[in-house]
């Protein structure tokens, strides 16, 4: 039952967190309750050395799975929110990173780098530009959909699906807001992520149409089978160009996003607006990494190579900002 309507990485995550919590309860002989939450999110912050972003993970998998099992929510609960404010105060986030490496490597990576028809070198290509110019997460931008697309002569809006809890407990597919890709000029058209993806659709459409790809409908599929890209290949093609573009190897796939953050505020972009095109609902998680300088050592001859009016992410994008 916890496996509805949810991928497989989440649905392993969600109950190996729900058994452990359930093993707790009849362990102490206590009820199911978000007291018993918070107290077993507590134990393994103190006893087990969890960080806090491990605890929050939890909290959300064990509340996901206490509404789909019992039928009551407890994502708002304060007791809850009160005791992983608690465990941030007592052992704040410490930050991996002391510098973030410059996003313009891959602009400057793709600028150098000639055309090709190769289909799964047209995936890469497209995959790590669509994600440097949303900053988006890992598995929302491989959930884009491709019936959401609508393309026009200046680029393409984009959608992606994401996971909705309905009120009656369980969970269905709704979209975000839409994403505007803007087409750049002729001289920057190679690391225009619009003109990526357009690429990445037009050599890949035999398998983008195929019986297997219509039954998911995600734009980033295996080149020869058509099934859904998981996220494990996904991030061996975007390390694979980051690589090639000269990022050092400490710096994984995650960090594209982190990148672009520290990217936009060196281009002055505000907090606020950093939030609105991220999705972040707190200014505090994007100071972490807004606040990020760029490695002084990684390119900083690269400075000015963006001009404003070329920026791949600049959107002219002015609908709803209703999160899923």
């Amino acid at each position: 039952m916890l496996s509805q309507s949810v991928d497989p990485a989440t649905s392993r995550a969600r109950e190996k967190d729900y058994n452990a919590y359930k093993r707790y309860v009849e362990e102490r002989s206590c009820s199911v309750s978000p007291q018993s939450v918070a107290s077993f999110l507590s134990s393994r912050f103190f006893a087990h050395g969890w960080t806090v972003g491990r605890v929050a993970q939890a909290r959300s998998n064990i509340v996901a799975a206490v509404q789909l099992v019992h039928g009551v929510s407890w994502a708002n609960d304060p007791f809850i929110s009160r005791t992983i404010r608690a465990c941030g105060r007592i052992r704040p986030k410490a930050s991996r990173y002391n510098t973030m490496w410059d996003l313009r490597l891959l602009y400057r990576y793709y600028s150098a780098l000639a055309p090709s028809e190769k289909r799964v070198e047209a995936r890469r290509k497209a995959l790590v530009l669509v994600r440097a110019s949303l900053a988006g997460r890992s598995n929302d931008v491989l959930r884009i959909s491709r019936r959401s697309l609508r393309w026009d002569v200046g680029g393409v809006t984009i959608q992606f699906y994401g996971w909705k809890t309905q009120h009656s407990g369980s969970e269905s597919q709704a979209l975000s807001k839409p994403y505007r890709l803007d087409f750049l000029s002729a001289e920057d058209e190679r690391w225009c992520a619009a003109r990526a993806l357009r690429d990445y659709l037009t050599i890949n459409r035999q398998q983008i149409e195929s019986p297997k790809a219509q039954e998911h409908d995600c734009i980033w599929t295996h080149y020869n089978s058509g099934a859904p890209l998981k996220v494990g290949t996904a991030r061996s093609d975007c390390k694979k160009h980051m690589a090639a573009a000269g990022v050092p190897d400490m710096y994984g796939p995650g960090t594209i996003r982190h990148a672009a953050i520290s990217l936009w505020h060196s281009l002055g972009v505000s907090r606020e607006e950093v939030a609105r095109r991220t999705g972040h609902r707190s200014l505090a998680i994007i100071s972490f990494y807004y606040d990020k300088s760029v490695a002084a050592d990684l390119g900083p001859q690269l400075a000015g190579q963006l001009r404003p009016e070329s920026d791949p992410w600049d959107s002219t994008d002015e609908e709803s900002e209703e999160e899923f």
